[in-house]
């Protein structure tokens, strides 16, 4: 005889689907008391060795791919890959990263197809000299792939996204991490600039754009933007932006899917969200939680329910694909004062 708790778990699961049975069958593995996870290097070679990744062919650049286990023998909760410039003291750039489980993980990376797009936008319609601003990792992916002007080209290894089975154990994660990524001995580098940066998407979009522009000088401008990059602001910032996500299943019927995130968005008290298409299986949908998130230049620049990017003024946007929007800066207005 099935009880009515058991019943309610096995209907649920039902409901949610094979990705999401995935994604639980793997993140019981993250139960406290887990051992310490490890990188296991799976192949390595040049871009052509990788096709699946659909990036251009570069003599110089090769690719490792990588699985994240927490022990040797279980299915890896991560795939991803690096690139990497030869005969570069140049980092290792993360390219993308495939997360198994439906809880943010280390950290989280577009779909490598909507990368793709992007690349092909920014090499036909970016001038060479003009400078590139946008999360560190993105600008690195950008710098290694496209040759951009950016001034983040180092990895400043924030936020280190941990769930909350490994709470207790951040000291030991950003150990295994400052070693793979070879940061041990890292000092903080580009990172003052970078905070510049994280307090202008926090600002009004005025005051916003404003300390952009101060950021780039005179130089001709452009920001990169990935509807996750307001997650990880959010993730260093939790008491000026409210931003949390949740996947859900996509069985092809797309009104379908989007009442039952309404719902679902109802029933928690949330109003404002943005819908990313992760996979053809699953969609992602980010809320904010606060008036005030809403009214950050980030959240405006990005396609939430109370948003309309495309008719900023402050920014002017060029260029959309997938999670990606693409703005000019404006030149400087000289009634600003920073």
């Amino acid at each position: 005889m099935i009880n009515n708790r058991a019943l309610l778990i096995t209907s649920s699961i039902l409901v949610m689907g094979g990705v999401f049975l995935l994604s639980w069958l793997c993140w019981v593995k993250l139960r406290p008391g887990s051992p310490p996870y490890q990188y296991q290097l799976l192949l390595e070679g040049s871009i052509d060795a990788f096709p699946d990744l659909g990036l251009d062919a570069q003599a110089d650049i090769s690719i490792r791919k990588y699985a994240l286990h927490v022990t040797e023998n279980d299915k890896p909760l991560v795939i991803f890959h690096v690139g990497e410039r030869d005969n570069s003291d140049a980092e290792a750039v993360l390219l993308d990263w495939q997360n198994q489980i439906g809880e943010a993980l280390i950290t989280i990376a577009p779909p490598i197809a909507d990368l793709q797009k992007l690349l092909a936008a920014i090499t036909n319609h970016v001038p060479k000299e003009a400078l590139v601003l946008g999360w560190w990792d993105t600008t690195r992916r950008l710098d290694l792939l496209a040759g951009i002007e950016t001034p983040f080209r180092k990895n400043l290894a924030q936020p280190l996204l941990i769930p909350d089975a490994w709470s207790g154990r951040r000291e030991e994660i950003e150990k295994i991490e400052h070693h793979f990524w070879g940061l041990h001995n890292r000092k903080d580098v580009e990172k003052s600039d970078f905070n510049s940066f994280q307090e202008a998407l926090l600002a009004d979009t005025a005051t916003g754009a404003a300390r952009l522009r101060a950021l780039v000088g005179e130089r001709e401008a452009y920001l990169v933007l990935h509807i996750s990059d307001i997650y990880k602001l959010s993730a260093m910032h939790p008491q000026q932006l409210g931003v949390g996500y949740r996947d859900f299943p996509n069985s092809g019927d797309l009104h379908g899917v989007i009442n039952r995130i309404k719902d679902w968005l109802k029933n928690q008290g949330y109003q404002n969200y943005a819908v990313e298409r992760r996979e053809k299986t699953s969609l992602r949908v980010y809320f904010l939680t606060d008036i005030q998130s809403s009214e950050t230049l980030i959240a405006q620049a990005l396609p939430f329910t109370s948003s309309q990017p495309l008719l900023l003024e402050d920014i002017k946007a060029v260029y959309q694909h997938g999670g990606y929007w693409v703005f000019k800066i404006p030149p400087a207005d000289t009634g600003y004062k920073k």
